[in-house]
């Protein structure tokens, strides 16, 4: 996080089209590492709330601020802070975009909020894959009852998002 500035985060979650390549749209998010925004794609499935992303991006970008980062780079480090997991591919495959992943969430941090705007909106119109498909509702966009079988706690949204902020705690402690 650089000083002075706020933790900014964009983001737009999307119906995926019927087909669309995707190892090519992970490999242009990751071409995109020219300035200081970061773009991310995943799958949002298991996001409980704006706020479990906005405190996975602060872990992420104080994780590099306090060289604490497990990851090389802070695409990775913000699925693992995410996902509250230390192993990579344990992070994809809950966050990892799939070729069923019913929604993709496309996000970027780590700029000023009129940098990662533009270069998601950028992303966006490069990619001519995501076009007209954004979803509007807001999150979680999977049913509590769902989410809290997988949290393993009660299907209340707040004891849900208290659940996976401390699954993102725990990475400090370990």
């Amino acid at each position: 996080m650089k000083k002075g500035n706020e933790l900014s985060l964009i983001y737009r979650v999307y119906s995926p089209p019927s087909s669309y390549n995707l190892e090519e749209l992970v490999e242009n998010t990751k071409s995109k590492k020219t300035t200081p925004t970061i773009l991310q794609i995943i799958d949002p499935k298991w996001i409980v709330s704006e706020k479990h992303l906005n405190v996975a991006v602060y872990h992420t970008m104080k994780a590099f601020e306090t060289k604490r980062n497990i990851a090389r780079d802070e695409a990775t480090e913000f699925l693992i802070r995410l996902s509250g997991k230390r192993q990579i591919n344990n992070a994809l495959e809950l966050f990892g975009i799939k070729k069923e992943s019913s929604h993709l969430l496309l996000l970027a941090f780590g700029g000023l909020s009129d940098e990662n705007k533009q270069n998601l909106e950028s992303f966006v119109k490069e990619s001519k894959i995501l076009i007209d498909k954004e979803v509007t509702s807001s999150f979680p966009l999977t049913e509590i009852e769902e989410l809290s079988r997988f949290y393993e706690c009660q299907e209340e949204l707040k004891e849900i998002e208290k659940k996976a902020l401390e699954n993102m705690a725990k990475i400090e402690v370990f």
